[in-house]
């Protein structure tokens, strides 16, 4: 969906539908386990007709959102291949953090620390997946000792899985556009900086790439339009007081 026609194309439609799959299965996934992993978390099992069912659909589940999660990767992996580049980045990662990101190296579509969650994902996604199959005893027979260690693996990678998507939506919240960028696929003309810099950013009309900010592989504001053919003019804040004021606000 292109909102507005200078709207830049970040994420296609099949690739939003494979992570809200994802999303949507980890959320189910988190309610119907959780309350196998201590009694707070019972009453969930409500959500899905009674624990019985919960225990039933809970593997199902799994297997939906390992299978999604497999297309995400392949899809991405490449994408998300660490460099040195992602190596400084991450090294002063603290700055960015505390509001200064104008010495952080530029980044391609991804930066180091989405690309350090990524591979944290996919390990916590295969020992899930395979301490998962482990202990699903209404398909497999392992080994008591297999289903021990099963158990034991899956519950804290869990735990683990759980704080890292935590990690990942508040950092979609607190970089504004990220959620409109994997809700409609497409960031605002705010976003580009540059036409020759490395990015997957796309322009609907140019379809030229444009250099993302180290922040969360957000574009930076461009000193050049590629659509308006002309520069563009930097916001300015708005006024203190009633001194005479020109040019578009933050």
């Amino acid at each position: 969906m292109i909102r507005d026609p200078k709207d830049l194309k970040r994420y296609t439609a099949s690739e939003r539908l494979n992570h809200w799959t994802v999303g949507i299965s980890f959320i189910l996934l988190a309610l119907s386990g959780l309350p196998f992993f201590h009694p707070a978390f019972f009453p969930f099992t409500q959500f899905f007709g009674g624990p019985v069912w919960a225990r039933i659909l809970h593997p199902y589940i799994g297997v939906l959102m390992a299978l999604a999660f497999l297309v995400i990767f392949l899809r991405f992996w490449q994408l998300n291949r660490l460099t040195a580049v992602d190596k400084a980045w991450l090294k002063n990662a603290h700055k960015m953090v505390d509001g200064d990101d104008h010495d952080m190296p530029e980044q391609g579509k991804y930066n180091g620390g989405q690309k350090v969650m990524f591979w944290a994902l996919a390990l916590c996604m295969a020992l899930m997946t395979a301490s998962g199959l482990a202990i699903w005893r209404a398909w497999f027979g392992f080994d008591i000792t297999v289903v021990r260690l099963g158990a034991v693996v899956h519950a804290p990678t869990a735990a683990v899985m759980i704080a890292l998507i935590m990690v990942h939506v508040y950092a979609a919240i607190w970089v504004k556009g990220t959620v409109r960028a994997m809700w409609y696929g497409t960031v605002t003309r705010a976003w580009p900086s540059s036409t020759t810099a490395p990015g997957t950013a796309r322009s609907p009309a140019s379809d030229a790439q444009v250099r993302l900010s180290p922040r969360i592989g957000r574009p930076v504001d461009p000193p050049f339009d590629p659509l308006l053919n002309q520069k563009r003019t930097r916001c300015r804040p708005f006024p203190s007081s009633l001194q005479p004021w020109t040019g578009r606000p933050c």
